[in-house]
């Protein structure tokens, strides 16, 4: 929104001004200087209060500074001024998500998603509040539609984890051949979802498949998975499995380094295996 002033020689004065603190706006957010941003909105938003990138990258940097009430207000006068700005729609579906008010976020990015059917972003977010509320084949299929706008690299993330949420809860009921073909498509999106290299080696050996468990516990040691679980349960596997006492420590010492006060590690049984 362009808002023009006049000298007294009946010329254009404010118009390049306005459209030049909006690059500058972008190009701090670009650069991830949050503070400087909602510092440099807010002041250029008493000459242009409706400028609906002030306005928006205002909301923004208000979110990332964790003032999210604050910002929801902000991108609410934005649909004030435009009830179709769908950056605005998704945002507040965004924030609605983080306050787990999941069906209010739904109705919020369903519009911006009539709008614009080609943002990958609204139906990241749509798997988002679907996967939330564990309706997992909503969230699949609103996944899937972002990967098929742009490859999303956050839905297909999220589509990880959402599977491997699916494979875990699997496996905790013995549905363990079912649980393994999860835990496979969750690493054909996202090959390197630690918790995929954590949960599936467990799951191989509830079927007996000891050599398969390995195989993925080596490659998970290859490509350089670093999380407590992938190193508690490879302990694990190495003490029951293996019967490789060494092995079992070393990596019950590296799962300690990364959570030193981790329960899992304290218990006695744990202790007794190894």
């Amino acid at each position: 929104m362009l808002f023009r002033s006049y000298n007294e020689n009946n010329l254009v004065v404010s118009e390049l001004d306005e459209k030049n603190i909006e690059k500058k706006a972008f190009k701090l957010f670009k650069s991830n200087f949050i503070d400087e941003l909602y510092n440099f909105v807010n002041k250029y938003l008493k000459n242009y209060p409706n400028n609906l990138v002030l306005l928006n990258f205002k909301g923004v940097s208000e979110a990332k500074k964790d003032k999210f009430f604050v910002a929801y207000d902000t991108f609410k006068k934005i649909l004030e001024i435009d009830p179709k700005n769908v950056d605005a729609l998704n945002s507040i579906g965004l924030l609605l998500n983080e306050a787990k008010r999941y069906p209010e976020a739904i109705s919020y990015l369903e519009k911006a998603g009539k709008i614009q059917s080609k943002n990958s972003s609204i139906y990241n977010n749509l798997g988002i509040s679907y996967g939330s509320q564990n309706k997992y084949e909503e969230a699949k299929k609103n996944f899937l539609q972002a990967i098929a706008i742009d490859k999303s690299y956050d839905a297909k993330r999220n589509l990880s984890t959402l599977l491997v949420s699916q494979a875990v809860e699997l496996g905790n009921r013995g549905h363990h051949q079912h649980s393994v073909k999860l835990f496979l498509e969750a690493k054909s999106f996202f090959p390197k979802n630690p918790d995929i290299f954590a949960g599936l080696g467990p799951c191989y050996c509830k079927l007996g498949e000891i050599e398969k468990a390995e195989s993925i516990y080596l490659e998970g040691l290859t490509i350089g998975i670093d999380s407590f679980d992938f190193f508690y349960n490879l302990s694990s596997f190495y003490a029951f499995y293996k019967r490789d006492g060494h092995k079992a420590l070393e990596f019950a010492y590296k799962a300690l380094e990364i959570s030193p006060n981790n329960e899992k590690m304290r218990s006695e049984e744990h202790t007794s295996e190894l």
